[in-house]
């Protein structure tokens, strides 16, 4: 996902994950017990012009 879709949906109040966890149903626990961790800046590797 690209940073400025992640700004776009964060600012009009949608939460929005990016993270290194690939396993759906590992992924949902981890958020449903409030674990799982944003890491935007593993998104979009490259850059925009």
């Amino acid at each position: 996902m690209g940073r400025r879709i992640y700004n776009d949906l964060k600012e009009i109040g949608i939460e929005v994950f990016v993270t290194e966890e690939t396993d759906v149903e590992k992924a949902l626990d981890l958020y449903l017990s409030g674990k799982l961790i944003d890491r935007p800046e593993i998104g979009c590797p490259h850059k925009h012009e």
